[in-house]
């Protein structure tokens, strides 16, 4: 699902784009994580199966929760209870507002393997959703009788390193081309965040004048260590947004 917003760059050909992954990275939880609203804190053995594709393991969940009476509003809670990482609020708003004394615009985006519903009311709470020009996930929405349903983004079998049902490199390869092919928006340069096993493609499609910023502790972290022969762009490791806010600042 792509979600648009009313920030819009496309009369700027001189910006960076930065992107960002969602659970874990831009917010210190994983929104997927919502035991606190079945009955006693925890699902029933047997729901995930190493097999399962996420967004099907998810819709086992929302349908549990659902027949144990849990609705729109239950979600909106449990939701606001949802920490941020330390300075990426701040890193958001920082880059929404650009740096002209250095000629700098940044363009926004999310490519996140959540799913629409959670992100985007995240976002509508804490008066962040119109920093973002585009967010990239699964689409869910509540059907007629009040439960939450989600689908793939899209279906791939192309991309070893990625999920099935979504490719965060080909979403970001096809963002970029559509945005330098019908709105002539040239970016100067890519910062990428996450944190994750499905953020490692998207970081090694990255160019030499690039950034990827791995959050310092986790499994993309790990990996690019692991793959660092393959990285063209520059790895900073980050702890906060304030490590992320420095490089971009200063580069």
């Amino acid at each position: 699902m792509k979600i648009d917003s009313k920030c819009n760059l496309s009369n700027i050909n001189h910006v960076e784009l930065v992107v960002f992954d969602f659970d874990e990275t831009l917010i210190n939880c994983n929104t997927d994580d919502i035991k606190m609203l079945a009955p006693d804190g925890r699902f029933p053995e047997g729901f995930w199966c190493k097999n399962h594709i996420w967004p099907d393991y998810m819709q086992h969940v929302f349908e549990f929760l659902h027949k144990n009476g849990i609705r729109r509003d239950d979600y909106c809670r449990c939701f606001r209870t949802m920490k941020f990482v330390p300075g990426m609020i701040d890193l958001i708003q920082n880059l929404h507002k650009g740096l002209p004394s250095k000629g700098k615009q940044f363009e926004m985006i999310i490519i996140s393997d959540a799913n629409s519903f959670s992100i985007t009311e995240i976002l509508e709470q804490n008066n962040l959703i119109n920093c973002f020009r585009k967010i990239f996930t699964n689409p869910a929405k509540f059907d007629q009788d009040g439960c939450l349903r989600i689908q793939y983004y899209h279906e791939q079998n192309d991309c070893s390193l990625s999920p099935k049902n979504l490719c965060k490199g080909l979403v970001l390869n096809d963002y970029i081309q559509q945005r330098t092919n019908n709105d002539n928006v040239h970016f100067h340069r890519i910062h990428y965040i996450g944190d994750g096993s499905n953020d490692l493609c998207p970081s090694l499609r990255l160019s030499s004048n690039d950034f990827v910023y791995p959050r310092s502790g986790y499994k993309l972290d790990e990996l690019i260590q692991a793959k660092v022969h393959e990285l063209q762009a520059r790895s900073i490791p980050f702890t906060n947004g304030n490590d992320i806010w420095n490089n971009i600042i200063s580069n």
